[in-house]
């Protein structure tokens, strides 16, 4: 069906003729592409470019090798504060100052002393502190909606995409008391709102059958718009009302159903029949799963792509048709292969008493793919075993093993939905974890930091989380911990004079700053991805045997002296190759190769 009007004509008259859209078009057209001067075209043109440029869709092969680093550029922008492009808000030494006061209040009302006098001992540190918990609140939360809207999983068109990403970043997080999200201003502390996907997929759906992209068979009152998203429609409400509202009728109606397991797998084979579709989008509506899948549009596109198996148990009314479990297959070469698992717990993973029935099913569809869930299954089994523990008695003693892995020491804790099961942070909040970590690695307390201020204090021994220290432009004089947990950015250096890496580190190792690895020593360990993307030259570079996750390399030109691991967990970038002479790869590459010879 043919569009009477743009939906970004309607919602923002002069996007069209706005310097963005208009330099993009006339780009194009300087290379060929006929765009007639018309509002949906234009708009069609500078949609595909950012397209391109969040995702690589459409560009070259090399174009589509550099995404990555792209992508992680890209968000680096958004990251910095809106006076400087960005999107980070509430950094201002005035903003920190409300945002401790409202913390004092709230320690003052829990018992903690006068707000007065909690204020008092609100020292540089404490400010600093503050700071960067803001910071990294609204990075995490503005990542989330980033990854979620550039993921195969987001199968809305893009300028749905694009109206969401705009309001998005205009408004703070669900405000309950008031009953609405507070739009965004310079000083606003809080992170961005939650994502709700089913919630996403019903203001898409009725977005799209508003604006005409969507038939509706006036005959079945199921595909119809609700009466009262559509006197929102109606009167043009924004984008916060419409979201407000998607997530009420995505709320769950029959919690009492949830005590319920006795079930039956429902199979909806993969097909491109509309009807189909809807028929299993419309199973979802009501039930507040969080699953996109309820949006028609998106069930349509993963129905297409694969069989989709639905766990549903016993209503009220003695039916099966409380859905519980999602099992989203994808065909590959003619084979159907498991491509996500979801239920209904928070981030949509799932309920503990439900993952034995899922690992059935699993294994008697997909018995290779299955492997790959047993991990989650096992973690989710081990972490629900510590949360039973803890909750039949707080102050019962978790063994060595129990809190390295409650700790995510020796890797990450997997689970079935999108973020990490919540389960993981409500048990840390009630833990000690500088005793905790002591306890576990056979340390003082005083050898291990819990903050950046405190990771560079000297004679630290392992610093527990990630570590930001991209704002360094030198290491002389940096006494970094001896281990970290996490990930470590050093991205703003260009020399490795005066820098001594730990020897261990958990997660990623950001040093694309480096033009050279003269004087670099790397850690004997990189449990993540090591990012050296400005180094030409592979002279001096000697790579730890094992990498546990990607290596970027595309800035070298030549294979000459280049060492590579035995044992990469990830891709490999060599994308600026111009000749594979001499290149001796890995024996074992856990993702893809780039190559640009």
């Amino acid at each position: 069906m043919l569009m009477e009007k743009h939906p970004l004509q309607s919602k923002y008259p002069e996007l069209h003729t706005s310097k963005p859209v208009e330099h993009e078009v006339a780009r194009q057209r300087q290379h060929g592409e006929r765009i007639p001067n018309e509002p949906a075209p234009k708009l069609e043109a500078w949609l595909r470019l950012l397209e391109r440029t969040h995702t690589g869709k459409g560009g070259s092969e090399a174009r589509q090798a550099a995404q990555p680093q792209i992508y992680e550029r890209i968000k680096t922008l958004y990251h910095r504060p809106t006076q400087e492009g960005g999107y980070i808000t509430g950094l201002d030494d005035a903003s920190i100052e409300r945002y401790l006061h409202h913390q004092a209040r709230i320690a003052h009302e829990q018992g903690h002393g006068t707000i007065e006098d909690i204020m008092a001992r609100a020292n540089d540190q404490v400010r600093a502190e503050a700071r960067e918990t803001i910071r990294t609140d609204q990075e995490r939360s503005l990542d989330a909606w980033l990854d979620y809207l550039i993921s195969d999983d987001a199968t809305y068109p893009m300028w749905f995409k694009y109206y969401t990403f705009r309001n998005i970043t205009r408004l703070a997080d669900y405000d309950k008391q008031k009953g609405e999200f507070p739009k965004r201003s310079k000083s606003t502390t809080a992170p961005f709102p939650d994502i709700n996907r089913e919630a996403l997929a019903y203001m898409e759906d009725s977005l799209a059958k508003h604006y005409g992209l969507k038939a509706i068979d006036p005959d079945n009152t199921a595909e119809q718009i609700t009466p009262e998203t559509k006197a929102l429609l109606d009167r043009d409400a924004n984008f916060a009302s419409l979201y407000k509202r998607a997530i009420e009728y995505a709320a769950p109606k029959h919690a009492e159903s949830l005590n319920v397991t006795d079930g039956r797998w429902v199979k909806y084979d993969q097909t491109s029949d509309n009807s189909k579709s809807k028929e299993l989008a419309h199973s979802l509506h009501g039930y507040g799963t969080g699953w996109c899948t309820a949006g028609e549009g998106m069930a349509h596109s993963q129905l297409s792509g694969g069989d989709f198996y639905i766990y549903y148990t016993k209503s009220e009314d003695g039916q099966y048709s409380v859905p519980r479990v999602a099992i989203r297959m994808q065909n590959q070469a003619g084979q159907q292969r498991i491509a996500e698992v979801r239920g209904i717990e928070t981030d949509q993973n799932m309920e503990a008493e439900l993952v034995p029935i899922a690992d059935a099913k699993l294994a008697e569809i997909d018995s290779a793919g299955a492997e790959r869930y047993k991990k989650c299954s096992e973690d989710m089994r081990r972490l629900t075993e510590i949360d039973n523990l803890l909750k039949d008695n707080p102050n019962a003693e978790l063994s060595k093993d129990q809190l390295r892995f409650l700790y995510e020491l020796d890797r990450k804790i997997e689970g079935f939905g999108y973020e990490k099961d919540p389960r993981i942070a409500e048990i840390l909040q009630t833990r000690n974890p500088r005793a905790d970590l002591a306890f576990v690695l056979d340390l003082q307390p005083e050898q291990i930091s819990l903050s950046k201020s405190e990771a560079l204090i000297g004679n630290i021994l392992y610093h527990h989380g990630d570590l930001e220290l991209s704002d360094l432009t030198t290491a002389k004089g940096i006494y970094l911990p001896a281990n970290v947990g996490g990930y470590l950015s050093l991205n703003s250096l260009t020399t490795a004079e005066g820098l001594h890496l730990p020897e261990t580190i958990g997660g990623d190792l950001y040093l694309n700053g480096l033009h050279t690895a003269e004087g670099l020593h790397l850690p004997k360990t990189i449990g993540g991805g090591l990012y050296l993307s400005g180094l030409t030259t592979a002279e001096g570079l000697h790579l730890p045997k094992t990498i546990g996750g990607d290596l970027y390399l595309s800035g070298l030109t030549t294979a000459e002296g280049l060492h590579l691991p035995k044992t990469i967990g990830g891709d490999l970038y060599l994308s600026g190759l111009t000749s594979a002479e001499g290149l001796q790869l890995p024996e074992t590459i856990g993702g893809s190769l780039f190559l640009g010879a």
